[in-house]
């Protein structure tokens, strides 16, 4: 392996990490439990919604031409409820109490809303001039049955959940739980809450990236933290063989006691790139070993943070582009070098604008800073210096 291999871009970076990604069995899951999950085939809606047309307010379904005129007089006939099925048949001078979702009786094309109605007993007098036929909801305006209503690939948030409901899915087929292991290396870590010695440090990166890990919907194993040998890190990553995905934190440099990737190329694993030309997380890379997906991340805690947050949706559920958002700067930048960075910073909404700062300690090994980081403030390489007001391109981070 070459101490100076081939830097790759971060976009090229997660490309090659996304079209690398597990392949992971299906399996039908309950709809209530499908939330994070990712949809293994496309959802197709099994009725129409609305079934038929419907009320869309509260009030009196009439035919337009009967009620556009203030002080004109109808006759109610009836009522239906939401939920019903509608018999009633509206005539000349005729009305039908509705409610919202109540089916539209037959010869309605109107809903004169109850704030402009004036009922006395049986009789409704119109109140307010209706300038055209509305409120009602017509058949299939939101989907037809055969309609496509979720697409293979999709992460299931809440909405999607529930557009799955009404299209009359009690389960989805969705792809299993990527697998992944959590190895953190360094002889200076022990677990927190330890009596530490002198050199000795409480191991956090392992915690941070379980939960980002977890949110994306995948199931942690953590597998603890290996001391800087080749036979604790070779144990360790044994341990891991019935996971999708290992994802190791340090020991991902050159130096003496970086020792991860050798570890990895002795044990037959296949590198795809090596390096990233992006500051914070160089020595970031990823390979394979067997049908397992492998990502080194930098030990440092806001490296290893930042390179988590770009590339992990990539390797869990196939994103291969950054999400930019446009954000005004808050406080001049410096340029930048001859490498794509992205800044810790700060975004705020102020008078209905995204307004974003740098944060002043950008040094990677600080843990307690990055509690006030919610955005990365992108930096092209050799950009030119920044002015208070300019527009910049931040990704917005999960928190």
């Amino acid at each position: 392996m070459s101490d100076h291999p081939k830097l790759v871009s971060i976009h090229a970076a997660m490309n090659l990490i996304a079209s690398n990604r597990p392949v992971l069995a299906e399996e039908r899951v309950a709809l209530e439990a499908c939330l994070g999950r990712t949809l293994a085939e496309d959802v197709i809606a099994k009725v129409t919604v609305p079934p038929l047309d419907t009320s869309a307010m509260d009030g009196y379904a009439v035919r337009f031409k009967d009620a556009r005129s203030i002080g004109a007089k109808l006759q109610v006939i009836g009522e239906v409820a939401a939920g019903s099925p509608n018999t009633l048949t509206t005539g000349e001078g005729e009305a039908v109490r509705v409610f919202t979702g109540t089916p539209m009786p037959i010869g309605a094309d109107h809903v004169l809303i109850q704030e402009h109605a004036a009922v006395d007993g049986e009789l409704v007098t119109v109140a307010s001039p209706q300038k055209e036929p509305r409120h009602i909801r017509k058949a299939g305006g939101d989907f037809l049955k055969g309609d496509t209503v979720l697409n293979r690939g999709t992460r299931l948030t809440a909405a999607h959940i529930g557009l799955a409901a009404a299209a009359n899915h009690g389960s989805l087929s969705v792809h299993c739980r990527p697998r992944v292991a959590v190895l953190t290396t360094g002889s200076e870590l022990r677990p927190p809450g330890s009596a530490l010695s002198d050199g000795q440090i409480a191991e956090s990166n392992s915690y941070t990236l379980s939960r980002m890990l977890e949110a994306l919907g995948s199931d942690v194993v953590r597998l603890g933290a290996a001391p800087d040998t080749e036979p604790s890190i070779e144990a360790k990553i044994l341990e891991a063989s019935e996971t999708n995905i290992i994802l190791t934190v340090g020991g991902a440099s050159v130096g003496k006691h970086d020792l991860v990737r050798t570890v990895f190329s002795k044990l037959g694993g296949k590198f795809v790139f090596q390096r990233i030309a992006v500051r914070p997380g160089k020595p970031t890379w990823f390979g394979t070993l067997g049908e397992q997906k492998v990502l080194g991340l930098p030990g440092n805690p806001t490296a290893a943070y930042v390179m988590a947050s770009l590339l992990l949706k990539g390797l869990v559920s196939g994103a291969t582009a950054l999400a930019f958002t446009d954000a005004f700067l808050v406080a001049p930048l410096p340029a930048n070098g001859p490498r794509e960075t992205f800044v810790r910073g700060r975004l705020e909404l102020k008078n209905g604008h995204a307004r974003a700062y740098s944060l002043k300690d950008q040094d990677t090994s600080r843990v307690q800073a990055l509690t006030s980081t919610n955005c990365l403030i992108h930096r092209p390489e050799n950009d030119k210096e920044k002015s208070e007001g300019d527009l910049i391109q931040i990704v917005i981070l999960d928190q």
